[in-house]
């Protein structure tokens, strides 16, 4: 699968290389390829915003939520293409208070601005625990959800193939809940000693 990672942030930058180790191609979207700030030793290549959303079959949307709309524009036409959701909507100088409705999430309101399809993941551990989940001895948990089966399945191996150990959350309407785990595992890391390289799991009785 050709991949394009928009933003070379902490979590863009964590899961780049371990989709590349994997046997991907990969790209990261950037606004300006030859900006410094982009510049890294991981040997991914960066390209346009555009150009890598125009040339991948799935985009992880590795920004935050107050840069959606213009990396939206920004990328043009991605109809039908498969569209991670890894945004987190809450003020995180703030007390993590929400940035959206109640009754919403990040990903119902991204899927109704545009017309690629938009799948919930990589949202609920931080970005230490997805940089080394491929070399853990138990895989970090990760949920899935999105209404198109096929997107859904793609990305569910996708995560699978970067060290993850995956679960089909259903439908896009549980994005509200893997966000609000998501704001779970942030507030326990920022304000109650949680390890930011600290994950979910589950267990069992044999566990």
């Amino acid at each position: 699968m050709k991949i394009a990672v928009i933003g070379t942030g902490r979590v863009g930058s964590a899961i780049a290389p371990n989709i590349a180790a994997a046997g991907h191609d990969v790209v990261y979207g950037v606004r300006d390829p030859a900006d410094p700030k982009h510049a890294g030793g991981d040997g991914i290549a960066r390209r346009s915003t555009a150009e890598a959303a125009a040339w991948a079959d799935i985009i992880v949307l590795a920004i935050g939520w107050d840069a959606v709309d213009g990396a939206l524009a920004t990328m043009g036409p991605i109809t039908g293409k498969i569209l991670i959701d890894p945004i987190n909507p809450y003020d995180f100088r703030n007390n993590l208070a929400p940035l959206i409705a109640p009754d919403q999430s990040a990903a119902a309101l991204l899927q109704a601005k545009t017309d690629a399809v938009v799948v919930k993941a990589l949202n609920q551990v931080g970005s230490g625990v997805m940089a080394d989940a491929p070399v853990r001895r138990i895989k970090p948990l990760q949920f899935v959800a999105a209404d198109d089966a096929t997107a859904k399945a793609a990305v569910m191996q996708l995560l699978a193939d970067i060290g993850f150990d995956v679960r089909d959350a259903g439908g896009l309407d549980y994005a509200r809940e893997l966000e609000g785990m998501a704001r779970l595992w942030i507030a326990q890391a920022f304000s109650h000693g949680l390890a930011p390289t600290i994950g979910w799991a589950l267990t069992g009785p044999d566990a």
